[in-house]
């Protein structure tokens, strides 16, 4: 936890490290899910599922080639910055669905370019939905 400074403050200094660990995070999440789905994968002894944990069970029907990223809020800008910047540990996610995505933390540009050309850089395809309640605020419309 870091107590926020004083408004008006910085929001893409002050976001800057939580941005950063969020990356790191979400690669080694992701890194970890790909090989616990290809260990599960190969396991033959059990599909019932009897003498396998739980999360190897579910993990065992999971295809780590087709894993799609989620996120929401400042998880979505944390996943916008992920994808902007080709992370190798997400080359076998096939997709991406950002959730009410929040700029501040990324771009000062609330004219909305900053969104447009964002796209263009993901290596994956993606959708990107908007609540109701945020499409006429700022930041977000």
């Amino acid at each position: 936890y870091e107590e926020q400074p004083p408004w008006p403050y910085d929001l893409i200094d002050f976001n800057a490290k939580f941005l950063c660990r969020r990356k790191d995070e979400l690669c080694e999440a992701v890194t970890t899910l790909q090989a616990l789905s290809e260990q599960c994968a190969r396991r033959e002894d059990d599909l019932s599922g009897f003498t396998m944990q739980p999360l190897e069970y579910l993990m065992s029907f999971a295809s780590s080639e087709k894993f799609i990223l989620v996120g929401h809020s400042f998880g979505a800008c944390g996943l916008v910055h992920i994808l902007s910047q080709k992370q190798p540990e997400l080359a076998n996610c096939c997709g991406a669905i950002i959730m009410d995505f929040w700029p501040g933390p990324l771009s000062k540009d609330v004219s909305g370019g900053f969104c447009e050309e964002l796209g263009i850089k993901f290596p994956v395809p993606h959708v990107s939905l908007l609540s109701e309640g945020w499409s006429d605020m700022e930041w977000y419309g």
